[in-house]
């Protein structure tokens, strides 16, 4: 497993400036520091989103500039990449780091069809592609890899990109850019592969980055092209159309030497609730995906807006930046008050993300009810840590309490009882076939990861 994290958004870091410095350290330690979430990974967005203050902004917005002599990352310096390195900072102190990687929601509107970074009205008659040009192609390959060289001569190394937010979305009202499977595919093996494999060869290139849905018609195309799949370390997928567990087993079963991160997740934001500490059923339902995910090989999970104001912006519509149709996460900030509210998801996730260390492996579980106990809202996960802990993680979604002893090498607990809509964390000594078991696992992906783009099987 590879961990938890965030997206350091415009928005989000927007809103961390501007409150006061207390309440700015105590939300930064609360997910990076030795007490907190225990964070792993950062998502960088390339430029503008829909959570940004100033809509259609790319890092070269000179028009046809396909050297790319106008390329700077100037406005990053100003908060985002500051409070990057301060992330890591606080990581530091737990001996960890932090994988940031990055996902573009557009190229710069001059490399495609629509001449905008928003598709918009005139992508229904050009598309919302890049161009077809194979100079505009090469110059978005050549996009990533100046950001990747800028971001790491400022101090924020970069674990990996994926090719495109949501590449199947024709929007118009924020960022988007279309790929459809065969041409994201030609787009990674004959530009940003080869691109990457010269300029950062270390750097993990993700397809998809889109919701788990269209995994049957994306992984055979892209993975099973062997030009392809030697850029690529794995997919990246968002949680919006449903769980969709079985479609993530196939996925890994058929490229087994490939790996699955879950790279955005949301919820619509509660205003009754968000000052009171969220609505419960959100966290329930994110620990049951995080569950789901991680019981059908997803490596790591990627929550959305590190934080966002009380009206869950700003975001833009168009050319709008406002907070209407906002968005919930796991850290609702009145800036006014210079107050922090973690929302209920917040702490469902601690109780996975804090007991599960870089490096645990998960392994699989059989569970038997107790006689003519109902076990249809139990889910659980379980993992043996680097330490050679094995954690459970149990969830109860039914109304009524719910007793459950947990068998582990012999080793037998007393009955424990779940209340009813409780997450509960146990942790004890794995057994030493689990541990070695644990073991060989991870020195295998350990392996896999270790391989360069270019050289992947």
């Amino acid at each position: 497993m590879l961990g938890f994290g965030a997206a350091f958004t415009d928005s989000a870091t927007h809103v961390l400036g501007q409150v006061n410095k207390t309440t700015y350290d105590r939300v930064m330690d609360m997910y990076f520091g030795p007490d907190g979430l225990q964070y792993t990974f950062g998502r960088i967005p390339m430029g503008a989103c829909d959570f940004t203050l100033w809509p259609e902004w790319s890092y070269d917005d000179k028009d046809n500039d396909t050297s790319l002599s106008n390329f700077t990352i100037a406005k990053d310096l100003v908060q985002r990449i500051p409070m990057m390195k301060d992330a890591i900072a606080r990581r530091a102190k737990s001996n960890a780091t932090i994988k940031f990687f990055g996902s573009p929601w557009s190229a710069p509107g001059w490399m495609k069809a629509n001449g905008a970074m928003i598709c918009g009205a005139k992508a229904i008659l050009t598309g919302c592609a890049l161009k077809s040009e194979p100079i505009y192609h090469t110059a978005f390959a050549n996009y990533f890899a100046k950001w990747i060289e800028a971001y790491n001569g400022a101090g924020v190394p970069i674990w990996g990109v994926t090719v495109m937010n949501e590449p199947q979305e024709n929007l118009f009202t924020y960022e988007g850019q279309v790929f459809t499977p065969e041409t994201e595919r030609d787009f990674v093996k004959d530009f940003l592969g080869p691109t990457l494999a010269a300029a950062a060869p270390d750097v993990k290139i993700m397809m998809l980055d889109h919701n788990k849905n269209h995994l049957p018609d994306w992984v055979p195309v892209m993975m099973g092209d062997k030009g392809a799949a030697k850029y690529l370390w794995g997919t990246a997928v968002h949680w919006y159309t449903g769980d969709h567990f079985d479609l993530l087993n196939d996925a890994h079963n058929n490229f087994t030497s490939k790996s699955i991160l879950a790279t955005e997740a949301t919820e619509p934001l509660d205003t009754k609730m968000s000052t009171k500490g969220g609505t419960w059923a959100y966290g329930e339902h994110y620990a049951h995906d995080i569950m789901g995910d991680f019981n059908n090989y997803v490596r790591g999970w990627v929550d959305w807006n590190m934080a966002l104001d009380k009206d869950g912006g700003p975001l833009h519509i168009g050319p709008v930046v406002s907070s209407m149709f906002g968005s919930d996460s796991m850290m609702i900030m009145n800036i006014k008050e210079n107050e922090a509210h973690p929302q209920a998801f917040y702490y469902y996730v601690g109780q996975i993300s804090k007991f599960m260390p870089e490096g645990s492996v998960r392994i699989g579980y059989t569970f038997t009810p107790t006689a003519g106990a109902n076990s249809s809202s139990i889910e659980s996960v379980n993992f043996v840590t680097p330490e050679g802990n094995l954690v459970t993680v149990m969830m109860n979604r039914q109304n009524g309490a719910f007793p459950i002893v947990v068998e582990n090498g012999g080793q037998v607990t007393p009955t424990i009882t779940l209340p009813p809509h409780s997450i509960v964390t146990l942790q004890y000594p794995a057994s030493p076939k689990e541990v070695a078991a644990a073991d060989a696992a991870r020195a295998a992906y350990q392996a896999i990861d270790a391989m360069r783009t270019g050289e992947r099987e």
